[in-house]
């Protein structure tokens, strides 16, 4: 089960990266080239997928053990 709850935080930081990575080279300039840069970034959909399995990870971890165990490790640690 802790497995789970490690691998769901090392998803979130890493998405988070991804994303500070992603938007590194963003300019709000041009509403158009922000879109069009963004959507097409990799990392940011990658850092996007990562959230999601993140989510489900943690949900699961939630469904097994309690709040007051998953939740200090989830933001001490993550």
């Amino acid at each position: 089960m802790y497995w789970v709850l490690a691998a769901s935080i090392v998803a979130n930081a890493t998405a988070n990266i991804l994303i500070k990575v992603a938007m590194r080279g963003a300019s709000i300039e041009s509403i158009s080239g922000f879109i069009t840069r963004t959507t097409t970034e990799p990392a940011l959909w990658f850092g996007g997928l990562l959230f999601v399995a993140s989510f489900g990870g943690y949900s699961y971890v939630l469904s097994k053990l309690s709040l007051s165990t998953a939740y200090p490790l989830n933001t001490s640690i993550g």
